[in-house]
């Protein structure tokens, strides 16, 4: 409902107005499109960004010898933002164009699934256009990240301060 939303195919309103829109088209069903394009998308988002992270930072920290600083940790998540989407965007790209492809014509289907999508999107635009949008995603989610990696290097310090240990538990 959210890319339907964003994408102005249901008109201009509320995201309940689209839910009720979608669900009146299609049933239970149309609700779930692209799910599993999005689940695996999740999946190799959270498996890159939060191992680069670290790899980053302790980089950064024990190779540079860099303070364990806001300074560290925004560089870091920034470059573990960049990495995330380059891993992710073909998936991304997959889930908006598995869910958008009845929104045109509902009497056919372009892609069978996300290996389908891959080879007609390199066979007709080339392997570029699997990275469509990386720029944008990439802005939105950075700053995210930046918010979200501070944000929990400050909770481990504030863990480590409360319970008065050497290293924090998460």
């Amino acid at each position: 409902a959210v890319v339907s939303t964003q994408s102005g195919h249901y008109g201009r309103g509320t995201i309940f107005s689209t839910f009720k829109r979608i669900y009146n088209k299609g049933g239970i069903s149309s609700l779930y499109q692209g799910k599993w394009p999005n689940a695996k998308r999740a999946a190799v988002v959270n498996g890159v960004e939060i191992p680069c992270y670290v790899f980053v930072k302790d980089g950064l920290t024990n190779s540079l010898g860099w303070d364990d600083s806001i300074k560290t940790q925004f560089l870091a998540a920034l470059v573990a933002s960049a990495v995330g989407i380059a891993f992710s965007q073909p998936f991304d790209t997959a889930k908006t164009r598995i869910m958008q492809q009845r929104t045109y014509r509902t009497d056919i289907r372009v892609y069978e699934g996300f290996l389908d999508m891959c080879r007609l999107t390199i066979s007709n635009e080339g392997r570029r256009a699997l990275w469509k949008g990386a720029f944008p995603a990439w802005c939105r989610n950075g700053p995210w990240n930046v918010a979200f990696y501070i944000s929990l290097e400050q909770f481990r310090k504030l863990d480590q301060w409360k319970n008065e240990r050497d290293h924090s538990y998460f």
